[in-house]
């Protein structure tokens, strides 16, 4: 069962919520708590801890590397200051006129609909194919 409405947005339930919707004191939005790791998951995560100090030996013997590619060692250095100094934050800028959040959505959301519509018209390939017979074409061209 979905709970989510015709415009694609999420429902929520206000229930243990304040006016402002936010969770009420005492009351939590994830009351199980995070499920618990199954041991083959935990193994996992410790192979992966244990490896790591070779990971990043690895990944700066690429940057440093004179004989890998000029791709390979952007890719490395990329990795390096992703992990060290954060990835950098990125902007949105969305300007929609008038538009209420609601109508924005709404429209985005017909936009989409319409992208994904199975009776849609086909788009008519602006260029002819050409013959499949040489003789058709010497005919055509007179």
């Amino acid at each position: 069962m979905s709970n989510r409405s015709k415009t694609g947005v999420k429902s929520v339930s206000l229930e243990g919520r304040n006016e402002s919707g936010q969770f009420a004191k005492g009351v939590s939005g994830n009351p199980g708590g995070r499920p618990k790791r199954t041991p083959a998951e935990q193994k996992a995560i410790d192979m992966m801890k244990e490896a790591t100090p070779e990971m990043v030996e690895l990944v700066l013997n690429i940057a440093r590397d004179e004989h890998a590619s000029f791709y390979a060692k952007l890719q490395a250095a990329e990795l390096i200051l992703n992990r060290s100094m954060g990835k950098p934050e990125t902007y949105l800028r969305v300007e929609n006129g008038e538009q209420t959040a609601e109508e924005a959505t709404a429209s985005l959301m017909a936009l989409f609909d319409s992208l994904n519509d199975d009776e849609a018209d086909p788009v008519e390939d602006p260029v002819e194919d050409p013959p499949a017979d040489p003789e058709e074409e010497e005919s055509a061209c007179g």
